[in-house]
């Protein structure tokens, strides 16, 4: 269940999304993204109407434009306070002021006053992001929807009343999306895990490149997933004129390490709450199952589901007096026959543990599951891989655990 961007007036009237556009290009490791929503306002009075969408946590808006007929406004950056003052005094005046505002990490609120009946507006937001190679591949996701989220918006989320929505399981708004991959990257094995998508070759103003396009049968219900695989090499270079006759330039570099031989002691930890049910839990399961074909008789394991609750399964309970001293669950070596046994637990792997204590359920994992009593920690790598879909809004908290 999914919450889709969306704009709506202060009072919940709805202001209809006509079409939605993302064209977005990526050279070198910089991802550079374009995002227009065209609206109208349907309804037969003037409204104040709020805008929240989703970003990249770590994108940075380059730009925020709202056109009217045949007139754009540029945004411009100001001290919080100094917005919100300048925004109500343009009200008052019967302007049509935009005020863009960050709400929570990876979330902004756009503001926009006096929007007239049957007027159609165009919201543009250019952002930027910095890419990370990952085992020789590249992994490019632009969000389209805020997800149902466990937990307080406002007192844990850090948002204000008239920033959040509500669920609207019958909302379908269409989405159309172009990616421009430029360079030594449009040599790589592309390919859309998100949606069905055309991949065509092209000749642009630095090359040749591929286009990745979406423009059929797609809406704003899940984010848009695009990897790049066989990449040939893990170091980048972009650079870019500047108007004053000077560059920018952006380079990447990939040192490599030695591996360590050391064992591993692997905790796994997987959200069973209801918000993973459909393809997540099916994804996540199949992802534990790939992490345990890597580990070796020598390594250590523990398997831990959570919901409202949480529960070790497999460990072994460790009976002792002192368990100050000594964790009430110890973990199993990953030898085949204990894998074949997790192997079970995995394929009966359900979300149906409620909501998503995911603080505790960290905190439970790193402090009452350890290593054998008879096993120094001291050669072990230890780790701990959570796999979640990540819509709880109590983020801080569960950093700060």
């Amino acid at each position: 269940m999914t919450i889709e961007t969306g704009m709506e007036s202060d009072t919940g009237d709805a202001v209809s999304l006509k079409s939605v556009h993302i064209d977005a290009s990526v050279s070198g490791l910089l991802l550079n993204v374009t995002t227009q929503q065209h609206y109208k306002n349907t309804t037969r009075k003037n409204l104040e109407v709020v805008y929240t969408f989703p970003l990249p946590a770590h994108a940075v808006i380059l730009g925020v434009d709202l056109t009217i007929g045949e007139k754009t406004l540029s945004g411009v950056v100001l001290e919080k306070s100094e917005a919100e003052e300048d925004y109500e005094e343009a009200i008052a005046q019967g302007d049509l002021p935009v005020m863009v505002e960050r709400s929570g990490p990876g979330l902004y609120t756009a503001n926009l006053g006096n929007l007239k009946r049957g007027e159609e507006v165009a919201i543009t937001v250019r952002w930027a992001l910095l890419l990370n190679v990952r085992d020789d591949s590249l992994r490019i996701a632009i969000p389209t929807v805020i997800g149902k989220r466990y937990g307080d918006a406002h007192a844990q989320g850090g948002l204000a009343p008239h920033q959040t929505d509500e669920v609207d399981m019958l909302a379908e708004y269409p989405l159309s999306f172009t990616l421009t991959i430029e360079g030594e990257l449009s040599l790589a094995k592309i390919s859309c895990a998100s949606h069905q998508a055309q991949i065509s070759s092209a000749s642009g103003p630095n090359g040749d490149c591929k286009i990745v396009s979406i423009s059929s049968d797609a809406y704003l219900d899940r984010d848009v997933v695009v990897n790049l695989e066989q990449l040939g090499r893990r170091e980048f270079f972009y650079s870019e004129a500047n108007s004053d006759g000077t560059f920018t330039a952006l380079a990447s570099f990939y040192p490599q390490l030695p591996n360590q031989n050391s064992p591993l002691a692997l905790k796994i930890l997987v959200d069973c709450s209801g918000s993973m049910q459909g393809d997540s839990i099916e994804l996540a399961r199949e992802a534990v199952h790939q992490v345990l074909q890597q580990l070796k008789d020598t390594d250590y394991v523990s398997y831990s589901r959570f919901g409202g609750e949480i529960t070790h399964n497999f460990c072994e309970t460790y009976n002792h007096s002192d368990k100050e001293r000594h964790p009430p669950e110890v973990m199993l070596p990953a030898n085949e026959r204990k894998i074949a046994n997790i192997g079970r637990l995995i394929r009966a792997t359900k979300a149906d543990m409620g909501g998503t204590e995911m603080r505790r359920a960290l905190l439970s994992t790193l402090n009452d599951v350890s290593l054998t009593h008879f096993e120094s920690s001291d050669k072990f790598v230890q780790c701990l891989l959570l796999i979640t879909d990540g819509n709880i809004w109590d983020l801080e908290g569960v950093i700060k655990a």
